[in-house]
C-alpha cells in the first residue's frame, strides 16, 4: 500500500515537482481505506524511467529485471487483469485513445513495444516517435517491422525518425524464450544508458 501511496505521488510531481493530490481507491492494492491526499514535494533524482507496452510474457520478465538495473518502470496495458502479474513497478491502465494524457514520455526516456498484436504495436510506436524518447524498441519480425515503418512513412514520420527505432529489438542472441529475449533487451538499454558497444 505505501509503495502505491509513493507511486500516486510521483506521478503527480511528474515533470518537476510541486503539489499534488490525488484520491486513494481502497479495492487497490490491499488497501484497507479509501480517501484523499494531498502534499508538496520535489523530485530531487529519479531512475531512468522504462515504458513498457504490453503485459505479456516478454514484459512480464523485463519488468523486474529492468527494476533491479535501476531503472523506474511503468507498464502501459489495456487489460486491468494483467497487472496481477508485475510487482515492484508501476501498472497503468491506458489504451492508445488515452497515451496522450496516461503516458507523458519524457525525451530521456526508454520505450520497449510488445504487445500483443500488429496494431497496438504500430498505435504505441506512433504514440513514442511523437515524444522523441532516448530510446525506442519494438519486438517483432522483420517482416512486420517492415511493414508497419512503411505505414508510418506514408503519414510523414521522417526517415531519421524510423531509423531511429531499435526493431527487431534486442540484441541478436536467436532465441524465442521470452526471459532470454527479455536479457537481450535489457542488455540493448543498458548498451544505450552507459554508451557502451557490444563486443569484447
Amino acid at each position: 500500500a505505501g509503495y502505491r501511496v509513493v507511486q500516486m505521488a510521483e506521478r503527480g510531481m511528474e515533470g518537476g515537482g510541486g503539489i499534488f493530490s490525488f484520491a486513494i481507491d481502497h479495492g487497490r492494492g490491499g488497501m484497507g481505506c479509501g480517501g484523499a491526499m494531498e502534499g508538496v514535494g520535489n523530485i530531487l533524482g529519479q531512475e531512468a524511467r522504462l515504458w513498457i507496452f504490453g503485459g505479456g510474457h516478454v514484459a512480464q520478465q523485463l519488468a523486474p529485471m529492468a527494476a533491479a538495473t535501476g531503472f523506474f518502470v511503468c507498464v502501459v496495458e489495456d487489460r486491468p487483469a494483467f497487472e496481477k502479474a508485475f510487482s515492484g513497478v508501476e501498472y497503468r491502465v491506458s489504451s492508445p485513445e488515452t497515451y496522450g494524457e496516461d503516458v507523458p514520455i519524457g525525451p530521456e526516456d526508454y520505450v520497449v513495444i510488445c504487445t500483443r498484436g500488429h496494431s497496438q504495436d504500430e498505435a504505441a510506436l506512433r504514440f513514442a516517435l511523437s515524444r522523441k524518447p532516448l530510446y525506442t524498441g519494438m519486438i517483432g519480425s522483420r517482416r512486420k517491422v517492415e511493414t508497419l515503418m512503411e505505414h508510418l512513412r506514408g503519414e510523414g514520420f521522417s526517415g531519421g525518425d524510423l531509423a531511429s527505432v531499435y526493431a527487431p529489438i534486442g540484441l541478436a542472441i536467436a532465441t524465442d524464450k521470452p526471459a532470454e529475449i527479455a536479457v537481450s533487451i535489457l542488455a540493448e538499454m543498458l548498451l544505450v544508458k552507459n554508451h557502451g558497444r557490444p563486443g569484447h
